[in-house]
Parts: C-alpha cells; sequence; structure tokens
C-alpha cells in the first residue's frame, strides 16, 4: 500500500510499521499501520452485523402475537434512536487527531452501530418475526454508512497531527 508522505508528497511504500520517507525522514510506516488499523476495525465490525444476517435465517424462532414484545419493540427502538444521535452528533472531526483518541472514537461509534443489529437480533429472537429484526438492521447499516463515510476524515486529522509532531520533532 503507497502512502503519501505528509512531509514531501512522495508516495512512499510503507511496509513495515517502522519505514520512513527516503526524502524527508517522515515515519510514514506508523501512519500506514493507524490507517489500516481503521478500515480494517471497520471491515471487521460490518461483517459481524451480516454474521447477524446468517443467524437469523438459520435459526428458526416459533412466531409470538404481535402484542408480545410491543413494550420490548419500543424500548429498543428508543435506544436505537440514543445511538444514532450519539452516531450522527459524532460527525465533527477536529483538524488534528491523535491516532489513539481516532480508534478509541472509531471504535464507540462501530460498536453503537453494531448495538442497533444487536438489538434487531433481541426482537427477532423474542418475538420470531423477522422484520423487527430487519427494520434494525437497516437501521444499523444506515449507521455504519455514516460512520464509514467518515473514516477517511479520521485518517486525514491523524496525519495532520502525526505530520505536526514529527514537525515539532525536527526542530
Amino acid at each position: 500500500m503507497l502512502v503519501t508522505c505528509p512531509g514531501c508528497d512522495a508516495s512512499v511504500a510503507g511496509g513495515s510499521p517502522t519505514a520512513r520517507c527516503e526524502s524527508c525522514g517522515f515515519p510514514v510506516g506508523e501512519l500506514r499501520a493507524g490507517l489500516a488499523t481503521m478500515y480494517v476495525l471497520t471491515g471487521a465490525f460490518f461483517m459481524s452485523a451480516l454474521a447477524y444476517c446468517v443467524l437469523v435465517a438459520l435459526v428458526t424462532v416459533p412466531v409470538r402475537d404481535a402484542a408480545t414484545g410491543q413494550t420490548l419493540l419500543y424500548v429498543l427502538g428508543g435506544l436505537a434512536a440514543a445511538a444514532f444521535l450519539v452516531v450522527a452528533l459524532g460527525a465533527q472531526i477536529p483538524k488534528r487527531m491523535a491516532p489513539a483518541e481516532a480508534r478509541k472514537r472509531l471504535i464507540l461509534q462501530l460498536a453503537l452501530s453494531e448495538s442497533v443489529v444487536i438489538f434487531g437480533l433481541v426482537a427477532f429472537l423474542l418475538t420470531g418475526q423477522v422484520q423487527n429484526f430487519t427494520m434494525f438492521l437497516g437501521a444499523g447499516l444506515v449507521l455504519f454508512v455514516m460512520v464509514g463515510l467518515r473514516v477517511p476524515r479520521w485518517g486525514l486529522a491523524m496525519r495532520r497531527y502525526m505530520y505536526d509532531r514529527w514537525e515539532m520533532s525536527r526542530r
């Protein structure tokens, strides 16, 4: 994977975590590792949500009447709405962000997105109605898309932070 060095704009192959730009000495390996971690985390959380779809397809649950679990659906819907608000309001990304902070925010928002899908799985297991799972799955996938579209901005903020830290160390 080629990484553009923020120090000199050269394309550098950052194969190892200790790789540095040959022109200016910027630690491109560390930047590449941070970016790769963010993309791997996003993919892993998304794939786990898809695993719940397979589980719903394989498990047979007796269908209960519509009144069963009605209160539960309202509670889970409220929790899903709260998760949606936290993810939507977490859209502000600072111009510079440490890699650990970027990972922490990403994991929090991905976990909230996945929790909405888990709420659907719980609703399905308790009511036996696939449409309950499908409704929460749709909301969870919307959240995953929202978070996934922010990953490049988090990467840019991380890149700026690392560049500023490197620039200050050179002085």
